[in-house]
C-alpha cells in the first residue's frame, strides 16, 4: 500500500486491506450521500434539513463532534506555507485545518485517521491497526451522530 506523507513523522503508519474494508466504506459513505469519492453530492444535499448543511465547510469537509470526512484533496495548500528542504508537507509542517494535512476520514473519540488516494480506502494509510469489528463500531456511530 502507498505510505502518505502527510501524516506526522510522530505516528508509525498503517493500512487497512481495501478487500475486507473497501465495500463497507462505501456503503457508509452512500447512506449519508456521499460520493464514492467522498465529497457530499450537492444534488442530494436538498433531502437534508440545514444541521447537516451547516456541518459543511467552504473546502466540501463535513465536520461534526465524532467524525469528519473530506475528498482527496487535489488542490494546494490552503495555510500558505511554503515548502522547505526539511519538511515538504505533513503534519509536522501545514496548520492541522491545511487540506493539504487534513485526513480523509477522521473518528474523533479514538483520534482514528484514514487517509487515501484519489478515492476511499485506495492507497490508504492510518495511524493505527483497526479490527473489521472495531471499523464496523466506528461506521455504526458515525452514521446514529449523522442521522441524529
Amino acid at each position: 500500500m502507498g505510505i502518505s506523507i502527510r501524516m506526522s513523522k510522530e505516528h508509525e503508519i498503517f493500512s487497512i486491506d481495501r478487500e475486507l474494508y473497501g465495500e463497507t466504506f462505501g456503503s457508509f459513505l452512500d447512506s449519508m450521500g456521499f460520493s464514492h469519492y467522498g465529497y457530499f453530492e450537492k444534488s442530494g444535499i436538498d433531502g437534508f434539513d440545514e444541521s447537516v448543511k451547516d456541518k459543511i465547510d467552504d473546502n466540501g469537509v463535513y465536520k461534526n463532534d465524532v467524525f469528519e470526512i473530506s475528498a482527496y484533496w487535489w488542490g494546494e495548500c490552503t495555510c500558505g506555507k511554503e515548502p522547505n528542504k526539511e519538511f515538504l508537507s505533513g503534519a509536522d509542517f501545514h496548520d492541522k485545518e491545511c487540506m493539504v494535512y487534513r485526513p480523509n476520514f477522521w473518528y474523533k473519540p479514538t483520534d482514528w485517521k484514514l487517509e487515501w488516494y484519489k478515492y476511499p480506502i485506495r492507497g490508504n494509510s492510518c495511524n493505527r491497526e483497526i479490527t473489521p469489528e472495531e471499523f464496523l463500531k466506528i461506521l455504526n456511530h458515525c452514521k446514529k451522530e449523522f442521522f441524529k
